[in-house]
């Protein structure tokens, strides 16, 4: 059994590292998060995630698929360390991510926190009060405010008709393409807005999954041989231990194989659905959740949704 099981695991750890050095190829951009909502309305539900794909095309940013909480979650480890962010930059792979906080205050305006973290440096961590009730207009006044953050410049527009301020008519901030113009986040995207990397991990589960396949039948042909032999000699006994030994080796590797593949295989599309789809226009009507949980033998993969 301590054979078997050798070949499994380390064949399952094989899968996962093919997989990750697939997604390490690409290059190590700046990656945003989507922002994490506390205790907002439903209609306060996108405002999170559209703030953070401004900020995402501000920079020229690639955009994650799940919150930096679900990124540290998987790797067990406190994201207020800079080490445990430093562990999870270097599997993404990159060089400075950006993540936040949104909620709503007593007196009715949005408070966003926004982290920037950049390897080997401290974090910068800016609070904002965004008074705009329109969703639009509050991601539009966060870019406005953040953009001294991240080194941008503060530019104006030309001036647009409204009340006249002291010294003339009123300006206002630029901050992100205008309403509906949805253009693809920066970075190694595909039209689709799947990343390369995530199409890598599809395709490597996918592969590993042949493979295994293609183990478990040699397996089972070296099994009819066993069933088939009959030790007459010493050295028949010694064939046929040899034999029951190397079916039992093809089997881990085959089932480890198996199991790594359509984990990995699986997550790429969970990926490869949020990536596409990244903002819906009713987020309240469709939640998912995927959850590598612990289990005796070693883990599941839990995925749950709600569609409405």
């Amino acid at each position: 059994m301590t054979a078997t099981r050798r070949p499994l695991a380390a064949v399952a750890a094989l899968a996962f590292t093919l997989g990750f050095a697939a997604t390490a190829s690409a290059d190590r951009s700046p990656r945003v998060f989507p922002f994490t909502g506390v205790r907002l309305d439903a209609d306060d539900a996108a405002v999170p995630v559209a703030m953070a794909r401004a900020i995402a095309r501000e920079l020229h940013a690639k955009m994650m698929a799940g919150t930096v909480e679900d990124a540290v979650a998987v790797m067990g480890c406190d994201p207020e360390q800079t080490t445990c962010l430093d562990s999870m930059m270097q599997a993404i792979p990159a060089q400075s991510i950006v993540y936040g906080t949104v909620t709503r205050n007593l007196s009715g305006k949005l408070k966003v926190i926004v982290t920037r973290y950049t390897a080997g440096e401290d974090k910068d961590q800016q609070s904002y009060v965004i008074k705009a009730q329109d969703p639009d207009r509050a991601v539009d006044e966060l870019i406005a405010q953040s953009r001294p953050q991240f080194g941008l410049e503060v530019e104006r527009a030309t001036p647009v008709d409204g009340p006249r301020g002291p010294t003339g008519p009123t300006t206002r901030l630029t901050g992100r393409p205008p309403t509906g113009v949805d253009d693809p986040v920066g970075g190694a995207h595909t039209t689709s807005g799947i990343t390369h990397g995530t199409y890598a991990m599809i395709g490597v589960g996918g592969a590993a999954t042949v493979v295994g396949i293609g183990f478990i039948v040699s397996a089972q042909s070296i099994r009819n041989q066993v069933n088939g032999f009959e030790p007459k000699t010493r050295q028949d006994f010694v064939t046929l231990n040899a034999l029951e030994r190397a079916g039992a080796i093809r089997a881990g590797i085959g089932y480890g194989l198996i199991g790594g593949g359509l984990l990995l295989g699986v997550y790429g599309i969970y990926r490869a659905v949020h990536e596409r789809e990244p903002a819906r226009s009713d987020p309240s009507s469709t939640t998912t959740d995927l959850t590598i949980t612990p289990t005796a033998g070693g883990a599941a993969l839990v995925f749950s949704g709600r569609f409405r």
